[in-house]
């Protein structure tokens, strides 16, 4: 579930991002980055569950780190990448 999550969000933020480029007035706004921590949590106590305390925890620390550093690159980067939006 937590994986879900922090795949809608940064869809969110693609399509976001895409938008603000050509009208910013009409962007949405950004999600909060807190979602990606309880996304994080959620992942790593699903992975705890299925398999031991240890596991979760490396699933957590991981997710986290993904989301707070990878994935804001990877949002621009996907985002310039695609076709301009017309609208």
């Amino acid at each position: 579930m937590g994986v879900a999550i922090s795949m809608a969000v940064l869809l969110h933020d693609v399509k976001r991002t895409r938008l603000s480029n050509i009208a910013p007035q009409a962007a949405p706004s950004r999600l909060p980055p807190e979602i990606h921590a309880i996304a994080a949590v959620l992942a790593g106590l699903g992975a705890a569950l299925l398999w031991t305390w240890w596991i979760g925890l490396v699933v957590l620390v991981v997710h986290a780190g993904l989301s707070w550093t990878v994935a804001p690159r990877l949002v621009e980067i996907v985002a310039h990448r695609l076709p301009p939006l017309h609208l």
